[in-house]
């Protein structure tokens, strides 16, 4: 019965004004930070099948597209590499996707 008149006092100090209400419908701050840094990385020993058989299914193809994007000197081995490991996965799109990408 006491937390029930609390609840009720401290209502009754909101409703007046004397406490701010909670701002809980306010909206969401709007973030830059949507888009990826775009960076390029430039290895000289990395040892590409090594580090794509260490992965398997779908990230090992996520992480050799990640490669090919940031890393110019391995664009074409990274992308030969996964279009021959999602041949497997019989994902008609991903494989036009590294297609598309392998021809720029």
């Amino acid at each position: 019965m006491a937390s029930l008149r609390s609840l009720n006092r401290t209502l009754r100090n909101v409703q007046a004004g004397a406490i701010d209400p909670m701002q809980v419908d306010t909206p969401p701050e709007e973030n830059d930070n949507n888009e990826e840094e775009l960076y390029e990385v430039d290895i000289d020993s990395f040892d590409l099948d090594t580090y794509a058989n260490s992965h398997t299914g779908l990230a090992r193809i996520y992480r050799l597209m990640y490669i090919a994007d940031h890393c110019p000197r391995l664009r074409s081995d990274a992308l030969r590499l996964a279009i021959s490991h999602v041949i497997t996965t019989m994902n008609a799109n991903l494989y036009r996707v590294l297609h598309r990408k392998l021809q720029q």
